[in-house]
């Protein structure tokens, strides 16, 4: 199975085109909703796009994939060893948080997102890069040279965080 872990944008028809394709090959997929309980944020222009990701409160969301993964674990078409979490953008954030919160994770693969927070608040406690160091579960991580939320030397320092676990993390020009 697979918990998926979308963009700030939350669930849309790529997203759910990701869940139907993993679907299709035997997996068992969830979709998190971020917004769900509240509603799809303006994501109109670049500053409240910043803002939107700035009020996702973290505990929340893994609160969230705690229930997703008891779900999962309890489904008789599902092996609860065989779980894996798939995040893109700030679900790539939540993907690095989760596997290294949660034990259940097989694997953990994360499409970009923030590594290192500007700042810590109650919001946003651990940084993904802080929390990394207690990941116990393989990791594949994508990025972009030129991202400029994600400098290289954010995905370098990653890079040396993950001494528990095998990791691959591939940057792309």
């Amino acid at each position: 199975a697979v918990i998926v872990l979308p963009a700030i944008a939350g669930v849309n028809d790529y997203m759910t085109s990701v869940c139907d394709r993993l679907n299709g090959q035997g997996y068992a997929s969830l979709l998190v909703d971020y917004h769900g309980k509240t509603g799809a944020p303006d994501l109109s222009d670049r500053t409240k796009i910043m803002a939107a990701v700035s009020s996702l409160p973290d505990n929340d969301v893994l609160a969230d994939i705690a229930a997703n993964i008891a779900f999962l674990q309890a489904r008789p078409d599902v092996d609860a060893k065989q779980i894996a979490v798939l995040g893109f953008c700030i679900g790539g954030s939540y993907a690095i948080l989760a596997a290294s919160q949660f034990s259940q994770f097989c694997c953990a693969i994360s499409f970009y997102g923030t590594i290192k927070y500007a700042e810590t608040n109650v919001r946003k406690p651990l940084s993904p890069h802080d929390a990394a160091q207690n990941m116990a579960c393989p990791f594949l991580g994508h990025y972009g040279e030129d991202d400029a939320l994600i400098p290289p030397h954010d995905v370098e320092a990653l890079k040396k965080q993950l001494t528990r676990t095998p990791a691959e993390i591939y940057t792309y020009p």
